[in-house]
């Protein structure tokens, strides 16, 4: 399974994911990194990825909105390369930290979250959790940083898109929130990823919004 590692044009972007890296490594995962947009307009980052929404007909109101579009146009361009090599793909942000490799077989339309968001790692006893042993389905996921998708169902979301459009909002809310699409959500348990919540690369802080915890990972919380 492939592996991206998405970072934009940020000093501190670049050492978040170096750290991402560290981990992949660590658990002798091949990643590469995938760069994402930061300093653009968003109308420049969706014809970059030649895939022309209908909210570019819109203004663009305020200066979050513009940031949470560049965010989900950063994931769409890796949604396009996946569809375009019909690869299975993990996609991790540039701060995640991989804990165990991920190997299981991917279902179609569903993103497969592998993990939580955390501000200090080691509360999770990953290695009396275990590996990932199975794929279960969940509501939403709110600001998933580790995620993995079939080639398939990345070709799904790329016509989605150029058929409804992506959303002003941030993929948070539109994909993993369940709210633009119809690839429904579910979470590898136990988990195998999280999202290391440090200084934020894009918002004026990070948002520790997580969605409700599955059971494997609530018992491992020390």
């Amino acid at each position: 399974m492939k592996t991206l590692i998405l970072r934009h044009d940020s000093k501190l972007s670049h050492q978040y994911a170096e750290v991402t890296a560290k981990s992949c490594d660590d658990l002798d995962i091949e990643w590469e990194y995938h760069d994402g947009y930061s300093k653009m307009s968003p109308d420049a980052a969706w014809i970059d990825i030649d895939i022309i929404p209908v909210e570019l007909k819109q203004k663009w109101d305020n200066s979050n909105q513009q940031k949470a579009s560049l965010c989900t146009a950063s994931h769409v361009k890796m949604w396009k390369k996946i569809a375009e090599s019909e690869e299975d793909t993990v996609i991790l942000e540039h701060d995640a930290l991989m804990l165990h490799k991920f190997d299981l077989k991917l279902p179609d339309m569903k993103f497969v979250a592998l993990g939580y968001k955390l501000q200090k790692p080691e509360i999770y006893d990953h290695k009396g959790a275990g590996p990932t042993k199975h794929i279960i389905d969940s509501h939403s996921h709110k600001g998933t940083h580790a995620y993995a998708i079939t080639g398939k169902t990345a070709k799904y979301l790329i016509e989605e898109i150029k058929t409804n459009g992506s959303g002003l909002g941030c993929v948070d809310t539109h994909y993993f929130g369940q709210k633009k699409t119809k690839v429904k959500m579910s979470i590898a348990d136990p988990i195998s990823a999280i999202g290391w919540l440090r200084e934020s690369t894009i918002w004026g802080s990070s948002s520790n919004m997580n969605s409700t915890y599955i059971e494997s990972f609530r018992k491992n919380l020390l």
